[in-house]
């Protein structure tokens, strides 16, 4: 888990930096607020983690990089995906492990 937050982490520093050349310092300060949010997020989802289980866990993991891969394509220009939409998918993991857990146990 902690490679994939590095990469984000990785993404977001470079894209800061292209966006702060283009757009001005500005753009530096307010990493800081980011930093504080991901920051938080991170410290969240280090202390759910041992709740949930191994599945859940990589299900969700899959979502957050097919959105990180939707991002690169708006970014590109390559196509317009509104990614902000998707956010609620990564939780969907958590709502039907139950469900599929007693659904294998049926079989």
């Amino acid at each position: 888990m902690l490679s994939i937050i590095f990469s984000k982490t990785m993404i977001d520093s470079i894209t800061a930096l292209s966006f702060a050349v283009a757009l001005g310092a500005g753009v530096i300060f307010s990493g800081v607020s980011v930093l504080l949010y991901q920051g938080l997020l991170t410290l969240l989802a280090l202390w759910v983690s041992p709740y949930l289980g191994d599945a859940v866990i990589n299900e969700m993991s899959a979502i957050g990089g097919l959105l990180m891969i939707a991002i690169s394509l708006n970014m590109l220009g390559i196509k317009k995906i509104r990614v902000g939409n998707m956010l609620p998918a990564v939780f969907l993991p958590i709502l039907y492990q139950p469900f599929v857990h007693w659904l294998t146990s049926l079989f």
